[in-house]
């Protein structure tokens, strides 16, 4: 949103806890393999808020928090976080290694590529879709279809009037998460990314007078072996005035853990 009175901040996982389950049925991770279509979605929605990070709808606001983007509810639920878990950490990157925008929308069969088939021929690729043959479109046609992650990861025809039950098979088989990303995302790269902690950051001493040196001590936690910058900006007591001192940035190469 973008009349906001406070800022909340979380991990990127904790994030994806709270969007997965108010924009997936949580109940489809239940279901025969369904727990392949909450994964999909968990990557989905990872790559879509982190690109908000990158791509701030203004210099206060990043990840957009509404209907038209992704829902941040109120409550987690055992699938999702489940599914949150299983794909720690991996998103889809485009072509030029970039974070993907990776939309998503509930129903894209017959947005403008005939029935049988998700995307709009304009704006998304027209992609072989026949999991969702004769279903009535909803939304902008464009990524992963929703309901058609469950219907490839189940492999029944999952219906609206039924979410949280099997339907009648298919007949083309399962996909894996992988594989559904790969299936609605042909132009998109899956990737796990790694990821550092600040766990603290402690100056010594604690209070320092003007004209007076002191230290940060870090604590970082670190999925992989990395480069890392570790930088400051300081402000006097009582004051927003921060300075910055990028000559003495420190750059340090961290094992993993």
């Amino acid at each position: 949103g973008t009349s906001c009175t406070t800022v909340q901040v979380y991990s990127l996982e904790t994030y994806c806890k709270y969007v997965l389950p108010a924009e997936w049925y949580s109940c489809w991770g239940s279901l025969s393999n369904g727990m392949n279509s909450l994964q999909a979605g968990a990557v989905a929605i990872r790559s879509y808020g982190l690109w908000y990070v990158y791509n701030p709808l203004s210099s206060l606001y990043d990840i957009c928090d509404n209907s038209s983007c992704q829902v941040f509810g109120s409550s987690q639920s055992t699938n999702a976080n489940n599914a949150v878990d299983a794909t720690a950490r991996y998103i889809l990157i485009t072509s030029s290694s970039n974070v993907a925008r990776a939309e998503y929308s509930a129903e894209n069969n017959n947005k403008g590529c005939g029935d049988g088939w998700t995307g709009t021929g304009t704006s998304w690729p027209c992609i072989l879709d026949m999991v969702c043959q004769g279903r009535t479109p909803n939304g902008h046609g464009r990524g992963v279809c929703q309901w058609g992650t469950v219907r490839w990861a189940n492999g029944t025809r999952v219906l609206t009037t039924a979410p949280c039950s099997q339907g009648v098979s298919h007949g083309l088989g399962t996909l894996t998460w992988q594989q559904i990303l790969s299936h609605y995302y042909p132009s998109y790269t899956l990737l796990q990314g790694s990821t550092a902690t600040i766990q603290s950051a402690t100056p010594n001493p604690a209070t320092v007078a003007q004209g007076s040196t002191f230290i940060i001590q870090y604590s970082v936690n670190t999925t992989e072996a990395m480069l890392l910058i570790l930088a400051a900006s300081i402000a006097p007591r009582g004051t927003t005035t921060y300075t910055s001192d990028p000559a003495h940035d420190l750059k340090v190469s961290l094992f993993g853990g």
